[in-house]
């Protein structure tokens, strides 16, 4: 199982993928927004998404799980 993180503090503007879904490296998980700035983050590896742990809106620290991957 992989895990994929916030790279920094901010809130989650939208979130692009749902439990089962298949990603490859590059498809959109996320969008986040940190100082104003609105960051994509993208998949970084092959998987189906285990578990979605976050939902628009919501704040997230540095390092917290957004998604698990198998």
């Amino acid at each position: 199982m992989k895990i994929f993180r916030s790279p920094m503090p901010g809130v989650i503007v939208s979130v692009s993928v749902n439990s089962g879904d298949q990603v490859v490296p590059g498809d959109t998980i996320c969008v986040l927004e940190a100082m104003k700035m609105q960051q994509t983050l993208k998949a970084e590896w092959a998987g189906v998404i285990k578990a979605v742990h976050v939902q628009q809106g919501q704040q997230v620290q540095s390092g917290e799980t957004i998604v698990e991957l198998e």
